[in-house]
């Protein structure tokens, strides 16, 4: 239809539409029409050629709805993988990228200033952050519970709630799950907790004193440290052969190791093409 009436306008553009001539067009539309829907021409025999090509009109329109209509069951989202609709209009596909907007709006570096009294520890064995004192959380619930600790034994926590965690900008953030051991003089960060609230471990260029102070399970930043950058998708490798490590080098997001044959661990295959390795 829509080409039939394009083909109407230019023939108007170059000749006068005389009435004999919209009858003869109107007839030969209806002679088309005849073929699929018999019941429209009985209906227009009476109308003039524009009331004519209105309802051919309006009768193609409804029937492409109709179709339009009866064909979405066939069709499958690529997101969701279900029938009826396009990944285009998926509910789900635009509720998961507001998700994905929010959470990129709330990941920022997170990085703390050492405080010469204090020592940070990053555990990957942990499962839950650990202060000695309660006086550093923000949030504290007195709770009694045998944590187990490595070799075997058991020691009891005193409760649990936020860590404080001073930032090198002044402010306070809170980082969650944490628990309090009387007793324990380093402040301990589990990686498994830094994962869960969406943090990675990036170390400056400028580092002073990294060391793997426990064989596969620790590394403990000395107070001499600048600053240790909390952002993005955890990377830390989680197990390090004891006797093997030379040195860390530090890259974007990871850590690169090498051990002492100058090989690249093979738990640990990331591209090293932005570290300088001797």
């Amino acid at each position: 239809m829509k080409e039939y009436n394009r083909r109407y306008q230019n023939l108007k553009e170059h000749t006068e539409i005389s009435p004999d001539l919209k009858i003869q067009l109107k007839n030969l539309l209806l002679y088309h029409v005849s073929k699929i829907q018999p019941e429209l021409v009985h209906n227009c025999r009476n109308l003039s050629y524009d009331e004519t090509f209105a309802q051919c009109l309006q009768w193609t329109s409804s029937k492409a709805s109709k179709f339009t209509i009866h064909k979405q069951s066939d069709i499958i989202c690529n997101f969701c993988q279900n029938f009826g609709h396009i990944d285009k209009v998926c509910r789900k596909k635009i509720k998961a990228k507001h998700n994905s907007s929010c959470l990129a709006q709330q990941l920022k570096p997170l990085s703390f200033k050492s405080n010469l009294d204090q020592t940070y520890q990053l555990d990957t064995a942990a499962d839950c952050h650990i202060s000695g004192n309660s006086k550093d959380f923000s949030t504290y619930s007195i709770s009694s519970e045998p944590i187990g600790v490595a070799g075997g034994g058991q020691v009891i926590s005193t409760g649990r709630g936020d860590l404080i965690f001073p930032t090198s900008d002044g402010k306070i953030d809170n980082l969650k799950g944490a628990i309090c051991i009387p007793g324990e003089k380093a402040i301990i960060l589990s990686t498994a907790q830094l994962e869960k609230q969406g943090y990675s471990i990036w170390w400056p260029p400028n580092y002073q004193d990294i060391k793997l102070i426990r064989p596969m399970v620790l590394y403990v930043l000395s107070s001499n440290v600048n600053q240790v950058d909390l952002s993005g998708n955890l990377r830390l490798i989680n197990k390090i052969p004891p006797n093997s490590i030379q040195f860390i080098a530090t890259g974007i997001q990871f850590l690169a190791i090498r051990d002492r044959k100058h090989k690249t661990s093979p738990f640990n295959r990331l591209a090293l093409k932005d570290i300088n390795l001797p």
